[in-house]
């Protein structure tokens, strides 16, 4: 009796040393959570969505991969609507040739060496192509925090190198900053936007006011602009190292060759048949790489292809 009081006893202190040791880790983790900028609250749940609240949302790559495509889907809705309305409003074609050779919007393009007449499923591809660039080198690999086009280059480059030094502290400031960015992008903003990067097209997808902006397009602008926010904002589920990731945006050129590591064909290339190599005909949604830095050195891993069409 007397040793098996004595293994009771031996039994009881272990489970106070276990309980004792998982409420420092508890509070460890805690302190470690609020210093990456999250919620010091409790467990946090992977896939939010939503770029609004507090800083505790997170994002795995299951649900990029799911905004990715819905933003898709919607860029290529708009591309297909914008193709239908110009053609719709074509003057009456000659009867040698098609209604949608004859729309003022594809002569415009073909007077910027865009020579396909009448493929419209090229032209589509083209304006995704168009928009993708847009979506990449304006507004996801850009923090747009404010309505200042100044003050966002300069966090910019802030950004960049505070990452470079030290990547965590850069994380966590990029979800601060940008739990204080404006909700949507005003007018000016957006008109800037269009203007940098897309200077020929915008005036031939946006035919109204000059200084307004279609109500199609800014719509895609807007979710462009919450999904931008959804990856600086949120962070990854993981370590110090994994919480630390960038995500950055990449589009191929037309005509380059394709890299299957890094781009994703949609459809069937018929190159491949008569020998010829594979080029690409078009980006029609940009990539998605997650960079992590350690020890000065910048890790890549692609977490969406880009999605792409050959010539």
């Amino acid at each position: 009796l007397k040793n098996y009081k004595l293994a009771h006893l031996r039994i009881e202190e272990q489970r106070s040393a276990m309980l004792e040791q998982e409420k420092q880790n508890a509070a460890l983790r805690k302190h470690i959570m609020l210093l990456e900028g999250g919620d010091s609250g409790g467990a946090t749940v992977i896939g939010v969505h939503s770029a609004g609240g507090g800083g505790g949302s997170t994002v795995d790559d299951f649900t990029i991969k799911n905004s990715s495509s819905s933003l898709e889907r919607r860029i290529n809705r708009w591309a297909a609507d914008t193709l239908a309305a110009h053609v719709r409003s074509a003057p009456p074609p000659p009867a040698s040739a098609s209604n949608a050779t004859a729309s003022p919007f594809l002569v415009g393009l073909s007077q910027m060496n865009f020579d396909y007449p009448g493929l419209g499923i090229v032209v589509q591809s083209l304006l995704r192509h168009v928009m993708s660039q847009l979506l990449c080198e304006g507004i996801v690999n850009k923090l747009l925090v404010t309505n200042s086009e100044v003050a966002n280059q300069e966090l910019t480059k802030l950004h960049e190198q505070l990452f470079h030094r030290e990547p965590l502290v850069a994380s966590v400031w990029r979800r601060q900053t940008f739990s204080a960015a404006v909700d949507s992008l005003d007018p000016e903003m957006s008109l800037s936007l269009f203007r940098e990067h897309m200077p020929h097209v915008f005036s031939l997808i946006n035919p109204g006011a000059p200084n307004s902006i279609a109500p199609e397009l800014e719509t895609v602008l807007d979710a462009s602009y919450l999904y931008s926010r959804m990856l600086h904002k949120s962070y990854s589920p993981g370590g110090a190292l994994e919480g630390s990731g960038f995500y950055r945006s990449f589009v191929c050129q037309v005509g380059s060759p394709l890299d299957p590591t890094q781009l994703e064909l949609i459809k069937k290339c018929y190159r491949t048949e008569r020998g010829e190599p594979e080029r690409v005909g078009a980006c029609l949604f940009p990539g998605l790489v997650k960079e992590t830095a350690k020890k000065r050195e910048t890790r890549t891993l692609v977490v969406r292809r880009a999605q792409v069409i050959c010539e």
